[in-house]
């Protein structure tokens, strides 16, 4: 997570395949998230692939809402990204 001022970005959550289901990535975001409360940060931001529906599931069981689409925002394939943010409280 990138912090700057009262924002963190959160650039990068994966799980490989075979271990996806298991909770590794809720408990890596809680982690993301109880160490930006502790350095005061006050909303997290993040992009995710529109077409991964598992990881947005995750993140608005988190409290994440749907901030905007960037188009184009991922290569390989290119795909639209789905910014997520998250008012910590």
């Amino acid at each position: 997570m990138y912090c700057s001022f009262e924002e963190g970005e959160i650039t990068n959550v994966a799980v490989a395949p075979e271990e996806q289901g298991g909770g590794i990535g809720r408990r890596m975001m809680e982690f993301h998230i109880k160490q930006a409360k502790a350095k005061g940060i006050q909303r997290a931001i993040l992009e995710v692939r529109i077409s991964n529906g598992n990881a947005i599931r995750l993140y608005e069981a988190l409290g994440f809402c749907n901030s905007g689409i960037r188009k184009g925002f991922y290569e390989l394939p290119r795909e639209d990204g789905v910014v997520m943010s998250l008012d910590i409280v």
